[in-house]
């Protein structure tokens, strides 16, 4: 899994939302132990939930975090763009590329 942290934390968009499932909660003898799991989440901003699919332990609940999760996101992204708006344009941008779509 930190393999894969690592590389979402370099390609991926600077706010994407990494979810650790801490997967078989339900099978006894741990590989990672939960305390280990949990620092590292904390440590990488991530979301962390021990999970069964067999048993249907926090399936739904780890889906819902990443889905609350999201929208404020999206919020902050989408007031980036309206700044960007409102920036001013210099006035020959326009000329130097054709005008408005190319059209001279």
């Amino acid at each position: 899994a930190k393999s894969w942290v690592k590389e979402l934390e370099r390609r991926g968009e600077k706010n994407v939302v990494i979810a650790l499932a801490g997967n078989k909660a339900d099978i006894k003898g741990r590989t990672v132990e939960l305390e280990e799991a949990q620092n590292y989440a904390k440590e990488h901003g991530l979301i962390y939930m021990d999970t069964s699919a067999k048993s249907n332990l926090n399936v739904k609940e780890i889906f819902t975090a990443i889905a609350k999760k999201l929208p404020r996101q999206q919020q902050e992204r989408d007031s980036d763009i309206i700044t960007d708006l409102n920036e001013p344009v210099s006035k020959g941008a326009n000329k130097a590329s054709g005008g408005c779509c190319g059209a001279k």
